[in-house]
């Protein structure tokens, strides 16, 4: 049988005897989903559990009690989407189909193909808002130079028409999903109670997708972690929590000891979260500062910054060893602006010059120098000159999309870790936190939740690497 703490007791208890909305503030490896599927036992009516992605909405499945619905938000909002036209055609490549086959110039074509990373997450941030953007705000938030709008524009109309033509399915992508059924004003089914997961990570139109599941007596418990809110660069709103607990009226219930983390990782996180505690069976655990280090296999190696990270792995892999690296999503603008550069013929300092000219976002300047420096660090390690299939097949062999069958080591940003936990957990250049570009007390606030995050990712050993 269950021992459940006293935070959970309490929990439970608001569940059965009263019908609050809740939010459970849940600390890193806090037993959340342990928690959250014992509170579903004691629900009455239509119950959904609303779950971050589908890793966890099929081990939820499994989980709960079988009269709870689980389902992502994605999944949802398609089967709602599906009601009104069910000759959708998911494409994730929608855009870049678009622009490749549509009627545009050389010009733009090439403008895309040299630039498709970031026009297509251009296109996706427009569509992270509840209400439809106008060609007027596509001109406005534009991060291109100024000379690109109307091509913008252009492509917008296609991505955001929904109108079959003929014979011609509608093709829709992953954003679309979420966005097309409130754009269009769909009818949601309703739920008498919502339990939602990482409230932090929640954004404008997953608020809005959770509001038209609810009718007026809609019971909605969610669960997160304030601190653990790192996502803020890619859309999610920094201040979800308050956002969420004001929106619902909710009651805040704390779970606040920690079950993963030996007592002396959860003392360096005291500092950063208060309200934290050690299980009272923890061990002590491993807490050192080192220079340098000999990540054993089955070991996380953590940094703020993908160049540096980068960099230390490449030391591993030309020593013969094993890795993996999380962020694989990296490998294709990797490829793509390396491939570039060893096509033009142009010497490093102006080949990147001319590129970030295209921007006028600096947000996105960073992001290119960024790959930019990586892809000199690749270079940089071969004697040879490289041809640009070379390069390529050597990102594609450091960042497999698979992680490898035989023992290895794992290399993540702290933003790709987060939901993971390693025995042995190595955050190199802590020296990297705050990043130089945090000024606004939201952004430092964010590095602080980065900090906690690598510290809780570690079961019992924490090693800060110092770096030569």
């Amino acid at each position: 049988m269950t021992e459940w703490s006293t935070y959970q007791e309490n929990i439970f208890k608001a569940v059965k005897d009263t019908r609050d909305n809740l939010f459970i503030s849940a600390v890193a490896g806090s037993g959340k989903t342990t928690t959250l599927v014992e509170l579903a036992k004691y629900l009455h009516g239509s119950s959904i559990f609303v779950a971050f992605n589908k890793k966890i909405a099929d081990e939820m499945f499994v989980r709960l009690p079988g009269w709870v619905t689980c389902s992502t938000l994605h999944s949802l909002a398609y089967r709602v989407l599906k009601q009104t036209d069910t000759s959708f055609k998911v494409n994730n490549n929608k855009v870049t189909n678009i622009i490749k086959y549509g009627d545009y110039s050389e010009e733009e074509k090439t403008f895309f193909f040299e630039n498709s990373y970031e026009v297509r997450r251009f296109f996706d941030s427009l569509r992270m808002f509840a209400t439809e953007p106008t060609l007027d705000e596509v001109a406005v938030a534009n991060p291109f130079d100024k000379n690109h709008t109307k091509f913008l524009q252009r492509v917008w109309k296609q991505i955001i028409d929904m109108e079959s033509k003929g014979k011609r399915r509608v093709i829709i992508d992953f954003n679309d999903m979420l966005v097309q059924p409130l754009w269009q004003d769909l009818e949601f089914p309703k739920y008498d109670n919502i339990i939602i997961d990482e409230v932090q990570d929640l954004n404008e139109v997953q608020f809005e997708l959770v509001s038209r599941m609810c009718h007026d007596k809609t019971r909605v418990i969610g669960a997160g972690d304030r601190n653990q809110s790192i996502y803020a660069f890619r859309g999610a709103d920094h201040f979800a929590v308050d956002v969420f607990t004001e929106k619902f009226q909710c009651t805040t219930m704390p779970l606040s000891i920690c079950y993963r983390c030996a007592s002396s990782i959860v003392e360096r996180a005291w500092h950063l979260v208060p309200e934290i505690e050690a299980g009272a069976d923890a061990p002590e655990g491993v807490v050192e500062h080192i220079t340098t280090a000999n990540y054993p296999t089955g070991s996380l190696v953590l940094c703020r910054n993908t160049k540096p990270l980068v960099e230390e792995m490449l030391r591993y892999v030309r020593g013969g060893s094993t890795v993996f690296f999380v962020n694989k999503d990296m490998s294709y603008p990797l490829k793509r602006l390396g491939k570039d550069f060893l096509e033009s013929g142009k010497k490093g300092d102006a080949f990147i010059l001319e590129r970030l000219e295209k921007y006028s976002s600096t947000y996105y300047k960073r992001v290119v120098q960024e790959q930019w420096e990586i892809i000199k660090t690749i270079i940089q390690g071969f004697e040879c000159k490289l041809s640009p299939k070379m390069l390529c097949d050597t990102i594609d062999e450091i960042m497999p999309k698979e992680r490898p069958k035989t023992p290895h080591i794992t290399f993540s940003t702290i933003h790709g870790s987060k939901g993971d936990e390693y025995d042995t957990v190595y955050l190199y250049r802590p020296d990297l936190i705050p990043s130089m570009y945090a000024e606004t007390q939201m952004e430092l606030q964010q590095e602080d939740n980065l900090l906690y995050v690598a510290i809780t990712r570690a079961i019992n050993k924490l090693y800060y690497v110092a770096g030569e």
